[in-house]
């Protein structure tokens, strides 16, 4: 696992580099879908014994499509910022290296998210290059960006279970049918967006943001109830 990380981390780094160059547009708007991601992902909403889901790749989707693969970066790493692991490292060998599994798996799930983000920014600008108009462009690049952000997260993610010894079928099954309902749900949606923030005003981000939120959190909600339920049910 030190070096899948390790190997992570260099393509993490890599694609950081080469996404540099294009800079990105409107600083301000990337810090405020970075928090947007962080919340997004504490916020996740479990689906399966094994598997909890969010909406942060969303503002990772939108970033990759409208701000550049630089953009998408941030936002994907700093979705995964809240988990970052928080407690004393002394003790003895043994418990240190007990202790330091939770710093692994976050540096491994950031360096993950990051290179999706990047992957998703470059395959929208080499895909929308030849499209000169403004909203095809955007709609474009959006459904680009969304086609390969999420497959890769879950066959990273599928990867990592695998390397760790855990039920990869179980949950290739929950999630492969989720991909392609999840990309047609909402990619149109993140399209709009962004041709609204392009075309109209950057509030629109917040305007949907916020909401999506809400839902998120109203859904998790309603999700634990359920679960409580069918355990009194029992």
């Amino acid at each position: 696992m030190y070096a899948y990380q390790a190997l992570l981390l260099g393509l993490a780094l890599g694609l950081g580099a080469l996404a540099y160059e294009h800079g990105f547009d409107n600083p301000v708007a990337v810090a405020g879908l970075a928090v947007t991601a962080a919340l997004a992902e504490r916020g996740r909403i479990r689906i399966g014994e094994i598997t909890e889901a969010s909406i942060s790749v969303l503002p990772t989707v939108f970033a990759a499509a409208v701000l550049g693969p630089f953009a998408a970066m941030i936002v994907a790493s700093a979705s995964f910022v809240g988990d970052f692991p928080l407690f004393p490292s002394s003790g003895s060998r043994r418990e240190v290296d007990r202790r330091a599994a939770p710093y692994l798996k976050w540096g491994i799930y950031t360096c993950i998210r990051a290179v999706y983000g990047g992957a998703a920014g470059f395959a929208a600008l080499a895909a929308t290059t030849a499209i000169r108009a403004e909203v095809p462009h955007l709609i474009a690049a959006t459904i680009v960006a969304a086609v390969v952000a999420e497959p890769l997260d879950v066959a990273f993610a599928a990867l990592t279970l695998w390397l760790r010894g855990g039920m990869v079928r179980a949950f290739l099954r929950t999630f492969s049918p989720i991909i392609f309902v999840a990309v047609s749900f909402y990619a149109p949606i993140v399209a709009l967006l962004a041709v609204a923030y392009v075309k109209v005003s950057p509030w629109t981000l917040p305007l949907f943001f916020v909401p999506g939120l809400a839902a998120q959190r109203l859904f998790g909600l309603y999700q634990g109830q359920r679960r409580l339920a069918d355990d009194l049910g029992e």
